[in-house]
C-alpha cells in the first residue's frame, strides 16, 4: 500500500462481490444470519434455485475457509473472496479438497474467478430454504429444494 491509499475495507469488497453476482442474475443479500454464524453474501437465481454463499476477508483465507464449511450446509456452493493483494497467499489445494471457490477483488470493481466452487458435499435442502426466506421473503420458492 502507497503512503496515499486508502487501506480497503471488507464492507467494500462485499458490495463489489455482490454486484459481480448481480450482474451474473442472482438477487443479493449481505450479512444474512444462518445458525451461530453471519454469511457475509448470500446469492440466489430465481431461475435456477442455486445458492452461493460467500465468506468475504481481507487476506485472512484459512478464517475466511472455516466459515465457509459451515455455509457448505446451505448452500449450493460456497467461495471465499479476498482481496487481490493477498490472494497469492491462498492455498488452492486446501480450498479445492474442501469444495470451496476463491474470488479476488481489486478495490477499483476488478473481480476474477480464480477457483471454481464444486458442489457441497453438505448441503441439506432445508437449512437452504430457510436461508432463501430469510434473506429473499417471497422468493423461496421450491425450486432451491430441488437443485
Amino acid at each position: 500500500m502507497t503512503k496515499n491509499e486508502k487501506p480497503i475495507r471488507e464492507l467494500e469488497l462485499q458490495k463489489i462481490c455482490g454486484q459481480y453476482f448481480r450482474q451474473k442474475g442472482f438477487l443479493t443479500q449481505e450479512e444474512v444470519p444462518f445458525l451461530l454464524k453471519v454469511v457475509d453474501l448470500l446469492c440466489f437465481h430465481q431461475e435456477t434455485g442455486e445458492c452461493i454463499a460467500v465468506e468475504v476477508k481481507i487476506r485472512n483465507w484459512r478464517k475466511a475457509l472455516t466459515q465457509a464449511l459451515v455455509y457448505q450446509m446451505m448452500a449450493d456452493r460456497v467461495y471465499v473472496a479476498l482481496s487481490n493483494k493477498y490472494v497469492k497467499a491462498v492455498d488452492c489445494n486446501i480450498l479445492a479438497k474442501n469444495a470451496v471457490g476463491l474470488i479476488s477483488i481489486g478495490i477499483d470493481g476488478a473481480v476474477s474467478l480464480i477457483l471454481e466452487a464444486d458442489l457441497s458435499p453438505r448441503r441439506l435442502p432445508y437449512f437452504t430454504s430457510q436461508a432463501i426466506a430469510t434473506a429473499f421473503p417471497g422468493q423461496g420458492s421450491l425450486a432451491c429444494l430441488m437443485t
